[in-house]
């Protein structure tokens, strides 16, 4: 009998360690979570500005193409 109780201790102890880690991952999360709110409104208007960028750098891109065509010069 001692040895599944004691098995059963042995697991609780094992899952206390690995709840552990976990419950300090929470704790760490529930603290990340603002941060990682902030970096995925930044990562959604990182697109926004990317595309204004790529707007402008394809205006300027098509202004220089359009101006040095004549000789053969992409930029």
């Amino acid at each position: 009998m001692k040895a599944p109780m004691l098995k059963d201790v042995v697991v609780q102890y094992m899952n206390a360690a690995m709840m552990k880690d976990v419950v300090l991952q929470y704790m760490k999360a529930a603290m990340m979570k603002d941060v990682v709110l902030q970096y995925i409104k930044a990562a959604m208007m990182k697109d926004v500005v990317l595309q204004y960028i790529k707007a402008d750098v394809m205006k300027d891109c098509g202004t220089t193409i359009h101006e040095n065509s004549h000789d053969g010069r992409l930029w």
